[in-house]
């Protein structure tokens, strides 16, 4: 990770400029005789941690004492007006600085028996000076050559107390669970308060001792719709009601995360379809950084397994702190129902417990809150069987109004498609599946009856109903309301076979099961209910009408004869 100009407190540089210059030699220039000596020798430091989770443990090692320290008066109002200090230490102090410097001492005036004084004088001598990164590097090589101690829970405001005053690195040694959604700071460069009425601000600057902001950030992440068959989508509603075979363009966005103090670094962007998308590897996805496109196989790879898709992050150490990362991908919607489309970040998040290689599985791994994109489609299965004895009907035909249809990769099996066709032919089994539906009132006919062992059934009637889809009033479910035909031959499947008697069905199923049932002869129709009697009194006339008649015919015939 690159730390450009201007992100010193986000880096974890936490001694600024002026807070260093205050604490060298040089800071000492700035008392005056009327000045107040302020006792540094008794151990009632203090330093507060803000931001840090309650759960969190920190253990604090001093590299350098207070021996001297002045102020504008020795009271609670008082302000730091300079500091001296004394490396602990100082061999393994002296090390970290050579390494920070490039493998070699610092010259000049440089004191290896009191490097802390050199290094607050001179890698962060002015408060308008570029952030080169040494400090953070001396932070870096330090702290693995320090024994740090077990943790302390912080008090209820949040602090260390009763250190000895002083400079001190402090680690955050929490064990975090696997695949928490919280990351450990990186180890902290603080001073304590100063004297026992815990000074913190000092007279000529704005830095202060005592304080730090917890240095870790958890990385997040968005993801959106961004093209439905590479027509760019501008709302919701654009893509809510796609139809089965649509080319979503999704569009994951997070930023380059905090690897600071970090040898290896594990980021993937893990993205689990459910079974009703499928990923498409063309277009191939694009992924960049700060803008740039980044190149699969050296910057980032992609992994498909375990039905998941995967973009491993192979060279994120290198990349500025914070840049925008950018990863657009293709899922096709092969499947009806409740459809989600979620993403996660698998990132290291403890440095004292960090993977063997660049995105490794091993050491301490947190995981993002997952971000989902969600649309629900519905099913609607019928099936044609004979009244008389529910054998299957192969073969009938129906149509569904103002609505067309593509075939499935099943051979009987139907997709809502604006450019498909209108008549839909069941399968051998006398059922005919339907995907894609929206919420919504649908209207259907059966246009033939089907075929048992060959034959056909005469079309004594053509049932025409409609089924109701609607969000369920509970949480989760969908309510499917039916509307019968007048014949009394449709209603939602029984088992294992004929139909029942209820017409609305509330449920967490995104498919509703419809037979429906098919005659012989006029004889076989329901003659219960108000069609029934309807229906009844009209074939009554008609076969009145057709026996007058053949009687009227037959007294002509005789006559004539």
């Amino acid at each position: 990770m690159k730390i450009g100009k201007g992100l010193r407190d986000v880096a974890g540089i936490i001694l600024s400029a002026s807070m260093m210059l205050a604490l060298g030699v040089a800071g000492a220039g700035t008392a005056n005789a009327d000045d107040a000596n302020v006792t540094t020798t008794v151990s009632d430091g203090e330093i507060e941690i803000t931001g840090a989770p309650a759960d969190h443990t920190f253990a604090a090692v001093k590299i350098a004492s207070y021996d001297m320290a002045t102020a504008t008066d020795d009271t609670a109002n008082g302000k730091i007006t300079g500091i001296s200090l004394t490396t602990v230490d100082a061999s393994t102090v002296a090390a970290a600085v050579t390494a920070a410097n490039g493998g070699t001492a610092p010259t000049g005036d440089y004191d290896a028996s009191n490097p802390m004084n050199w290094v607050a004088n001179n890698w962060m001598n002015s408060s308008g000076a570029p952030y080169a990164g040494t400090l953070r590097t001396f932070v870096e090589k330090l702290t693995p050559n320090l024994t740090f101690g077990a943790g302390t829970a912080l008090d209820a405001s949040n602090k260390l107390t009763n250190l000895a005053e002083g400079v001190y690195v402090i680690k955050d040694t929490t064990a975090l669970a696997a695949n928490a959604k919280d990351t450990n700071s990186i180890p902290m460069l603080v001073g304590t308060t100063v004297g026992p009425n815990k000074l913190t601000d000092f007279n000529a600057s704005t830095a202060k001792v005592g304080q730090i902001a917890m240095k870790a950030v958890s990385p997040t992440l968005t993801k959106e719709v961004k093209t439905l068959n590479t027509t760019e989508v501008t709302s919701d509603a654009d893509w809510k009601n796609a139809a089965i075979g649509s080319n979503f363009g999704f569009e994951i966005t997070t930023h380059v995360p905090m690897t600071t103090n970090f040898d290896h670094f594990t980021f993937n962007v893990v993205d689990t379809p459910s079974s009703g998308f499928e990923y498409q590897a063309s277009p191939a996805p694009v992924v960049t950084i700060g803008g740039v496109e980044q190149n699969v196989g050296t910057d980032y790879s992609i992994d498909t397994t375990g039905d998941k898709l995967t973009f491993k992050f192979l060279t994120i150490r290198d990349k500025d702190y914070n840049a925008e990362i950018k990863i657009d991908y293709t899922m096709k919607l092969t499947k009806s129902g409740s459809q989600n489309n979620s993403a996660v970040i698998d990132y290291s998040n403890d440095s004292g417990n960090q993977p063997t290689s660049d995105g490794g599985t091993d050491g301490s791994h947190g995981t993002t809150d997952p971000v989902s994109i969600s649309l629900a489609s519905y099913t609607i299965k019928l099936k044609n069987e004979l009244k008389a004895d529910g054998s299957a009907l192969a073969g009938a035909t129906f149509s569904v109004e103002d609505t067309k249809f593509s075939n499935h990769s099943q051979s009987n099996d139907y997709d809502v498609d604006p450019d498909g066709t209108e008549t839909l032919t069941a399968d051998t089994d006398g059922t005919l599946t339907m995907y894609g539906f929206k919420t919504g009132t649908y209207k259907f006919t059966q246009l033939t009856s089907g075929k048992k062992g060959g034959t056909a059934i005469p079309q004594v009637v053509r049932p025409t109903f409609t089924v109701k889809i609607e969000n369920s009033t509970t949480a989760g479910q969908t309510k499917f309301t039916l509307t019968p035909d007048v014949w009394g031959l449709v209603g939602f499947s029984a088992s294992p076979t004929g139909i029942k008697t209820e017409t609305t069905q509330d449920t967490t199923s995104t498919e509703a099961d419809i037979t429906v049932q098919s005659v012989t002869s006029v004889a076989q129709l329901p003659l219960t209910g108000g069609a029934g009697v309807i229906l009844l009194a009209a074939l009554i006339v008609i076969s009145g009408s057709v026996a007058a008649g053949t009687a009227v015919l037959r007294r002509r015939n005789a006559m004539a004869r």
